[in-house]
């Protein structure tokens, strides 16, 4: 693997061993795996509340949101309604972060440590877009998917498809953080 390679794999898959936190935040989308590792986590008592979180998506036809796509996956496993936070209106990826941050305030839950369960080629930009709306008040962890694309650290740059939105998530992280950069509070 080229040097370059190595570095952009380093940045963009971030990966850590699951530990205790108060929330699984699950940022939105439409394959399954991502909402089944946070239910598997979740039903080994990793925390007390999970927050899938995502609005209409046009690729999933049957279902009007994907909270709506995750919160049925999570039903199916048997974890409780009281236990599934609801936020159904996000449609990227800093909406995500935004609208479960509102939710969690409205419901004045005191989140420590937070952890993210996304797309392991997502995970740098959802960690970095969740630690800036969030703030220094909560550490997050990032627990990496495949999706059926089975795209990954070891091989993402041997195919050009996975080459292509790996690279496309560097321009969408300088993206948001060139948007970011123009509030004066950053």
């Amino acid at each position: 693997m080229q040097s370059i390679f190595k570095d952009i794999t380093r940045f963009i898959f971030v990966e850590h061993k699951p530990c205790k936190v108060d929330i699984i935040l699950v940022p939105g989308g439409s394959y399954p795996q991502t909402m089944n590792r946070a239910c598997e986590l979740f039903l080994d008592g990793y925390a007390d509340y999970i927050l899938p979180s995502g609005g209409f998506n046009k690729k999933l036809p049957t279902n009007l949101t994907e909270f709506d796509y995750f919160h049925g996956i999570a039903l199916s496993k048997g974890i409780s309604n009281d236990n599934i936070l609801r936020e159904d209106k996000a449609t990227n990826t800093f909406e995500n972060a935004l609208f479960s941050m509102h939710l969690v305030q409205s419901r004045n839950l005191k989140i420590d440590k937070a952890m993210l369960v996304c797309k392991a080629y997502h995970a740098r930009r959802a960690l970095l877009t969740y630690q800036y709306v969030f703030g220094d008040s909560a550490e997050f962890s990032v627990i990496p998917v495949e999706d059926t694309r089975n795209i990954n650290r070891n091989n993402w740059y041997t195919k050009r498809d996975s080459r292509d939105l790996v690279l496309n998530e560097l321009i969408k992280i300088g993206a948001y953080f060139k948007k970011f950069s123009e509030f004066e509070y950053v």
